[in-house]
């Protein structure tokens, strides 16, 4: 059995013609037996409505950038879940004022309410390229010295900063790495692939390919192509450059 890990946005999804082939070609991937992961920054509800607009085929669903795992039935079969004390720390970078929302990543959603009750995967800040100014910089090195139990990632795309707060050591690889022990699967059958910097761990850790050029991951991976469809095809004909 072999295991594929897509990104969505950029990857998976690049335009309307790319993603009509890249869902044929995967639906012929899973019945010959194989798994199909659909791993994305996206919350569940976010990534249920691509796959219902697109009717993508999956087996798993990774969400909330590694930190919750679906299963066909969209039962949660993994969570990488942070501590509720977290608020200590977002409550001090809100008083600050520099950021345009916060979202909490729960199983099912991201929201802008914080709820004690549900699993929290994550705690993010979005804000303008202007707001990452020194005084913020200066917040966040206090924040990261006082408590050092958690993650602190910072994504940028066009002139927005993703300010994550999360479990130490939890990237897109995370899940995969649990579905690797749960099904015993060989690490030489998974392939990735994607095409920004929240794939760097996915890209490294596995046999891993890239969609586009972003520099943080050309490094990483084995071979840029085009349309997850050709990973697809070169995999079923044994074409792939492997790492493993």
């Amino acid at each position: 059995m072999k295991v594929l890990v897509s990104d969505y946005d950029g990857t998976l999804y690049t335009d309307e013609n790319n993603i009509r082939i890249n869902c044929e070609v995967i639906r012929r991937f899973i019945s010959e037996g194989n798994m199909f992961v659909l791993s994305s920054g996206r919350s569940l509800k976010s990534l249920m409505g691509k796959i219902n607009e697109y009717n993508i085929p999956y087996t798993h669903l990774s969400c909330c950038d590694g930190s919750f795992l679906f299963n066909k039935d969209k039962l949660l079969m993994y969570a990488n879940t942070i501590s509720h004390d977290v608020k200590n720390i977002f409550f001090e970078l809100e008083e600050l004022k520099r950021h345009k929302k916060i979202e909490f990543a729960y199983p099912e959603e991201y929201s802008s309410k914080y709820d004690r009750i549900k699993l929290l995967g994550s705690v993010a800040f979005t804000l303008d390229e202007d707001s990452v100014d020194r005084e913020f910089m200066k917040v966040l090195k206090k924040i990261r010295d006082e408590h050092p139990e958690y993650q602190y990632d910072i994504y940028g795309y066009d002139r927005e900063f993703y300010y994550l707060i999360r479990p130490h050591g939890v990237s897109k690889a995370s899940p995969i790495t649990f579905l690797e022990e749960f099904y015993n699967i060989d690490k030489s059958n998974v392939y990735t692939i994607g095409d920004n910097t929240n794939d760097k761990e996915l890209i490294r850790d596995y046999n891993g390919y890239r969609i586009g050029n972003n520099k943080d991951i050309i490094d990483v991976s084995l071979k840029e192509y085009n349309a997850v469809y050709e990973l697809v095809n070169d995999i079923e004909n044994k074409k792939v450059l492997k790492r493993w």
